[in-house]
């Protein structure tokens, strides 16, 4: 795990010194240095706890939760797919905070690595955080139906379909709205109850 591959044919190859995203490998010790502490690639998990101490962390020696999909450059802290502080910033001070908190999760689901990543970026918006941001907010209090299993409240968009054919699930609850591609037929299941 995180430890370079042999080369196939036995030449040895080109020596690149370059692990995961911030990493460098150090020959003498067999780890790999990360700015703030060491990586042990045989074990996948640093040698010493999280240096920030204070911020709890999901696992205070490993890398980070997924390593396809996050980053941890200095070796201080994961780094997720969401978009960034001042992006979040602008759409919270234009939209208000369940939007931003819609967008930030849409873009964290869109880049997780999972097999359903690719039902959070919407056709016609990709990865245009703003345009999330103003289609999220057009459904705000306009929801039409109550998922029965969660209590969220949810509409349906079947004007904006993906390649499969999907129409787009708008869901809010309390504390954000976000949205997902999701099949109509799905959607007419006895799941979803008209208000």
């Amino acid at each position: 795990w995180g430890a370079p591959l042999a080369s196939p044919t036995g030449s040895g190859g080109i020596d690149c010194p370059l692990r995961y995203p911030g990493q460098y490998a150090d020959d003498e010790s067999g780890l790999h240095y990360n700015n703030q502490r060491y990586y042990d690639p045989e074990t996948g998990r640093y040698l010493t706890p999280d240096p920030l101490g204070l911020k709890p962390a999901d696992h205070h020696h490993g890398y980070v939760t997924n390593p396809l999909a996050w980053i941890d450059p200095l070796g201080l802290e994961s780094c997720d797919p969401g978009i960034d502080d001042d992006t979040y910033d602008e759409i919270y001070n234009k939209y208000g905070n369940r939007v931003a908190d819609g967008v930030d999760h849409d873009f964290e689901r869109a880049n997780d690595g999972t097999r359903t990543a690719p039902d959070h970026s919407l056709s016609g918006i990709g990865s245009d955080p703003h345009a999330l941001a103003k289609y999220l907010h057009s459904y705000e209090g306009k929801t039409t139906h109550i998922d029965t299993d969660t209590g969220a409240r949810v509409a349906y968009d079947s004007s904006r379909q993906d390649a499969h054919g999907r129409g787009v699930l708008i869901v809010q609850t309390p504390h954000r709205i976000h949205a997902y591609h999701y099949s109509e037929s799905d959607f007419n299941s006895v799941r979803y109850q008209q208000q």
